[in-house]
C-alpha cells in the first residue's frame, strides 16, 4: 500500500524550475527557463535588470595623490587660483649656481619646504614642465594674455624656459622660431611672469605683442645659464 502511495504521490509532483540558478556550459536551463547573463531566468525577465543588491556605483574615484597644483611642493605662488588658470602655474625654484632651464629631470623633487632644485625643473610637478622648453611662445600667450602675466602673482617674478628673442641686429628684433634658451648675450634673458618681472629690454614682442613680453634677469644671466637671485621661482605648464 505504501509503494503504491509513494507511485502516485511521484507521478502527481511537478516541480516548477527556480530561476536564478547558472545556466549549463552549453547555454541550456531546465524547461520553461532561458538562459541570459549567464542565469537561468523565466522568459520575458528583463535583460537589463540590475542586480538583486541594487544599481552600482561606477563613478571613477578621485585619486587624492594627483598633484593638480602643477608645482612639485604643492603650493602655487603664481596664477594662484587653479580654477582660473588650470594649465600654467608659478612655482617657487631656488638652485645654486647658474642652470639651464632646459635641463632634465634629475629625479628629485624642489620647492619650498622640498629644499633647492637639482634641476629647475624639478619644481614642476610630475605631467608638468616649465613653459617654453620646445621653444614655441604659445604654449605661454594661450595660457595667460599678456596683462595676467604681468600680474600673474602678488610678488616676484618666474621665469620660462625661452630666450625673449633670437637676435637683435642693430635694424631690427628678430623672432625665428622655435625660440633658443641662449646662456648669455642680446636676446638671452628668459620670457617672465610676475610684477617684479623687466620690461625694458630693446625685444619686446617674443610671446606678446610689443611692448608687453617681460624678462628676468640681467644681460649676463640668461636662459641657458640661469640664476635664482632675479626670479622667485619658473612657469610650469602641463604637458
Amino acid at each position: 500500500m505504501r509503494w503504491v502511495l509513494a507511485l502516485v504521490l511521484a507521478s502527481c509532483y511537478r516541480p516548477a524550475p527556480s530561476p536564478g540558478a547558472p545556466c549549463a556550459p552549453d547555454d541550456t536551463c531546465p524547461t520553461g527557463l532561458t538562459c541570459k547573463r549567464d542565469l537561468c531566468v523565466l522568459p520575458g525577465a528583463a535583460d537589463d535588470a540590475a542586480p538583486a543588491d541594487g544599481p552600482q556605483d561606477i563613478s571613477t574615484p578621485v585619486d587624492s595623490s594627483v598633484n593638480l597644483t602643477g608645482c612639485a611642493d604643492k603650493s602655487r605662488e603664481g596664477f594662484a587660483d587653479v580654477a582660473d588658470f588650470p594649465t600654467i602655474a608659478g612655482c617657487a625654484a631656488s638652485w645654486e649656481g647658474a642652470k639651464d632651464l632646459r635641463a632634465s629631470r634629475s629625479g628629485g623633487t624642489c620647492g619650498n619646504d622640498l629644499g633647492e632644485c637639482d634641476a629647475p625643473v624639478d619644481a614642476c610637478a610630475e605631467g608638468w614642465s616649465i613653459c617654453g622648453d620646445d621653444g614655441d611662445p604659445t604654449i605661454l600667450s594661450t595660457r595667460a594674455t599678456a596683462a595676467q602675466c604681468a600680474s600673474g602673482a602678488s610678488t616676484g617674478a618666474f621665469a620660462a624656459a625661452l630666450s625673449h628673442c633670437s637676435a637683435f641686429p642693430a635694424s631690427a628684433c628678430e623672432y625665428v622660431l622655435p625660440l633658443g634658451c641662449l646662456v648669455s648675450g642680446s636676446c638671452s634673458e628668459p620670457v617672465c611672469c610676475g610684477p617684479a618681472c623687466r620690461g625694458d629690454q630693446g625685444c619686446t614682442g617674443g610671446v606678446y605683442s610689443e611692448p608687453d613680453t617681460l624678462i628676468a634677469a640681467v644681460f649676463d644671466e640668461g636662459c641657458g645659464a640661469m640664476t635664482t637671485t632675479s626670479i622667485s621661482g619658473v612657469l610650469c605648464c602641463d604637458d
